[in-house]
């Protein structure tokens, strides 16, 4: 937009927060005709002094476009209020007291022009978005109102309805990248050139509203004509289901920063559209890199849920959790019994690439596997395996359950069909649970257990075995004295194929972050990264 006002001549005056990019792009407009005034327009006393400092420049504005914005992606039920209400600060209240304090001058002097940018958001509910649509359908409103009150004063009022546009937005949202691109199609997206240029375009003509691109414009007639309940089945397809919540990290306008992320879990930008992802926490100075924990099979996010990601929260990390295609909330593009270990490891690489930072990866039994493929070709801080399947497969685990259940093995070659074999009481307190976890708990977890991939677990036994020689990365390995699935002697082994020990913990089973004592595997965890300066 500032672009597009200095082509056309206007001497301009930037506001945002961040006072860096403003000076870089004042610099290449002209600094001349190009003026910064840092300024977080989610604080009243900011926005109070705008007025103040613009005329101290010895200017009087003639246009104001309230574009600022933030979008926050969450459940409210899973919500922080701060955030919710930061995200009303910027894009309700701003436009409001912006508005406020400078029309009366622009219709004293007869002359003037005010752009406030909603969106095709603002012209019906958004299921995982509801602040955000409400606040762009309150500046519609708004700016339809005041139109209609300066109409005769010499003063024009335009509401830019943009559809999807690039701009970053997304990125602070929560949205990982190619996340929105996969779930709207790509005829909706205009560029921000466009945009821009259709905006001023329709604020010179003095149009009442702007929607770019002809597809938003029916998309946006839709809403006055299609009833609002498959309205919202539609979008709650197309927007992403938010399973956790996250702490308020600092304000945020449109710069993407690790120390201050979006609102809520997410689902992140994989080879088969959008994977759920539980986001907590943000990072902070002391832990500046973010934690991304793996499932095993059978198991998504939400075991990690469950303790992890609020104990790490909580310590001043950013903790996320990704459900592999076909798992938890994730969806699929084809049949799940031919997932390979490649797309589970494609699945971890597009949540880390999506970050802004490399994150410490962190897996569980045949997570830890997919946590070793993917540090063989991918740089991590750091990485912890808990329980992993070593690196010479899971050989020993499988030909051990054999013994025990030889009917179920059998059935299991026959059906693929491994499900069944694992999510009763008995048989996942056999695999999962020490004898100390409560019955209650391990009933919890069968319940949620699900369909794995024949194909992976080939993988995991011969086809797709990790080479530790090509790893890097330092690793902690963690094991469990009555582990169900893997010996001690097998995580030994994997400790001495990555070049450390592997440190065990008493009367625990298998799934260790779900254990009674997993707060003493949390807090190994935390101190071995915080050695690390991590």
């Amino acid at each position: 937009m500032a672009r597009e006002l200095a082509r056309r001549g206007h001497q301009l005056v930037l506001v945002a927060r961040n006072a860096e990019r403003l000076r870089a792009l004042a610099a290449e407009l002209d600094p001349d005709r190009a003026h910064v005034l840092p300024a977080d327009l989610s604080r009243r006393t900011d926005r109070a002094e705008l007025p103040g400092r613009i005329a101290a420049l010895g200017l009087t504005p003639d246009v104001l476009i309230n574009n600022a914005g933030v979008s926050v992606v969450a459940q409210v039920a899973k919500s922080v209020p701060e955030q919710q209400l930061n995200l009303v600060e910027v894009d309700v209240a701003a436009v409001v007291d912006l508005c406020s304090r400078f029309l009366p001058g622009m219709t004293q002097r007869g002359r003037g022009a005010v752009l406030n940018v909603s969106s095709l958001a603002g012209f019906g509910p958004l299921p995982g978005q509801a602040a955000y649509g409400a606040a762009k359908a309150f500046v519609l409103s708004y700016t339809e109102s005041l139109r209609s009150e300066v109409r005769g004063t010499g003063v024009t009022v335009t509401t830019l309805c943009p559809g999807p546009v690039a701009t970053g937005l997304d990125d602070v949202a929560g949205f990982i990248k190619g996340e929105r691109e996969a779930a709207l199609p790509s005829i909706m997206w205009e560029s921000a050139d466009k945009v821009a240029r259709a905006a001023l375009d329709g604020l010179a003509a003095d149009k009442s509203r702007v929607i770019p691109g002809r597809i938003n414009q029916l998309a946006a007639a839709s809403y006055r004509i299609v009833p609002h309940r498959p309205l919202l089945a539609f979008f709650s397809r197309r927007t992403r289901r938010t399973t956790g919540d996250r702490r308020l990290g600092v304000t945020q306008l449109g710069q993407y920063s690790d120390s201050g992320p979006a609102q809520g879990s997410f689902h992140g930008g994989g080879a088969n559209g959008m994977l759920e992802v539980i986001d907590k926490g943000a990072v902070s100075e002391a832990h500046p890199a973010p934690l991304l924990f793996v499932h095993g099979a059978w198991h998504a996010a939400w075991c990690w849920d469950e303790y992890f990601l609020s104990y790490f929260a909580d310590k001043g990390y950013r903790a996320l959790a990704v459900s592999f295609r076909g798992h938890g909330n994730s969806p699929i593009s084809k049949p799940l019994r031919s997932c390979t270990v490649n797309d589970y490891v494609a699945d971890v690489k597009s949540v880390a690439d999506s970050l802004s930072s490399r994150p410490v990866v962190i897996g569980h039994s045949m997570g830890g596997l997919i946590v070793q493929k993917y540090l063989e070709s991918n740089d991590a801080p750091a990485g912890v395996l808990m329980a992993s399947i070593p690196p010479q497969g899971n050989y020993g685990s499988s030909l051990r359950w054999i013994q025990r259940h030889p009917w179920h093995a059998i059935n299991m070659a026959i059906t693929g069909d491994s499900l069944p074999y694992i999510n009763t009481a008995e048989l996942a307190r056999e695999k999962f649970f020490s004898a100390q976890t409560p019955e209650s708990d391990v009933l919890r977890c069968a319940a949620r257990l699900q369909h794995e991939s024949k194909r992976v677990s080939i993988d995991c036994l011969l086809l797709k075995l990790p080479r530790p020689e090509r790893v890097t990365t330092p690793l902690l390995v963690l094991g469990a004295e009555e582990d169900g699935a893997h010996t001690q002697k097998e995580v030994r082994a994997t400790g001495r194929a990555y070049r450390t020990e592997a440190e065990f913990f008493p009367a625990m089973g298998h799934n260790m972050m779900l254990e009674p004592g997993w707060e003493a595997v949390a807090e190994r965890i935390h101190s071995w990264l915080g050695k690390r300066g991590l």
